[in-house]
């Protein structure tokens, strides 16, 4: 049985790619398998197949997630205390950061807001699971590395709902903004601040990127302009701050914020759970329904990276497989191998 296990394992090792994409209507979300990181991408032109990035997407890493457990900062797919895997389904992807104690999962969903046919955004959930048997302290950071404000040529680096930002600015949760907007001439991105739909964060910090970058933690608000001189120029970016919250033995807390790209009422009305489309201008029918080669792929990759975690769970924990278990993991694979006549 284990060495039919360890040949699964082997093929499935053989399987490495270096980001994977997940598409619904007009939104590609992109993952990359190595650092952990996730890039977001807009349809602008629905006579083109052209998805134009709603964040910097020149180095994906800019944007990160991180946690604090009883006062240490961790900065996950950097943080050698956690290990990072891709779970999730292709609707509903995740980023997991698995350590002894402490497991993070940053789950995807696609939604749409306003009136949008098609998935216009995400919603990101961030689940973090106290396996230990005494309670933690609990915070998370997001920081998002937004660009679209930056030419200067349409206004203010950023806007909310009720005022533009043309310096640094700290929001909290009893500040009335329901979201904020970053756009260019052509496009915009949106998050949620105090919307309907989600907890507000304890705050919303925006400030130059550089600043974020090298802190740990909580950056101290500055009344200043987007630049960090000598290195760093009109370069912002988001931070969310969740503060620490108890977690009690065996649970978890999860906390939410929406990303879209900009409509004319915001966040006012969003529709989760959004039914993949695909939005190909040459399907056969015209309809946009039918999976490409590169979506069909992808599926391929999502089982395969779940059947390889289930795997490394029972070599971890030292299980038998069932037998049953064990056919039906080689006939996955034997179907894949078929299918891209890797023999």
């Amino acid at each position: 049985m284990k060495k039919r296990l360890y040949f699964l394992l082997f093929i499935l090792c053989a399987v490495k790619l270096f980001s994977a994409e997940f598409q619904n209507g007009r939104i590609r979300l992109v993952i990359n398998e190595d650092t952990g990181r996730f890039s977001l991408f807009y349809l602008v032109d629905l006579d083109s197949d052209i998805f134009e990035p709603l964040l910097f997407d020149q180095d994906p890493r800019t944007s990160f997630l991180s946690v604090q457990i009883n006062d240490r900062a961790f900065r996950l797919g950097e943080a050698a205390a956690f290990r990072m895997r891709l779970g999730g389904t292709t609707d509903e992807p995740e980023i997991i950061f698995d350590s002894p104690g402490i497991t993070v999962v940053q789950k995807f969903s696609f939604i749409s807001t306003g009136n949008t046919p098609w998935a216009n955004g995400v919603s990101m959930a961030i689940y973090v699971t106290n396996k230990g048997d005494r309670p933690v302290e609990a915070g998370v950071r997001i920081v998002l590395d937004t660009f679209l404000g930056e030419g200067g040529s349409t206004g203010p680096v950023f806007n909310t709902d009720l005022r533009p930002l043309t310096s640094e600015t700290l929001l909290t949760a009893a500040s009335p903004d329901s979201w904020w907007i970053s756009r260019n001439s052509r496009y915009g991105l949106m998050g949620t601040l105090n919307a309907i739909y989600v907890i507000p964060p304890d705050s919303v910090h925006f400030a130059n990127w550089k600043r974020f970058n090298d802190t740990n933690w909580n950056l101290p608000f500055s009344p200043r302009n987007f630049s960090n001189p000598p290195h760093s120029f009109n370069d912002a970016a988001v931070s969310y701050i969740f503060n620490a919250a108890t977690i009690a033995p065996k649970s978890f807390r999860v906390i939410e914020l929406l990303l879209a790209a900009e409509t004319t009422d915001g966040f006012a009305e969003v529709s989760f759970g959004v039914a993949p489309v695909h939005l190909a201008r040459h399907s056969p029918d015209g309809s946009g329904n039918m999976p490409t080669r590169e979506e069909s792929i992808r599926t391929d990759l999502v089982i395969l990276r779940n059947l390889r975690a289930e795997i490394d769970w029972y070599t971890a924990n030292g299980e038998t497989v069932p037998e049953e278990k064990l056919a039906e993991m080689e006939l996955i694979v034997a179907r894949v191998r078929e299918r891209y006549g890797i023999f």
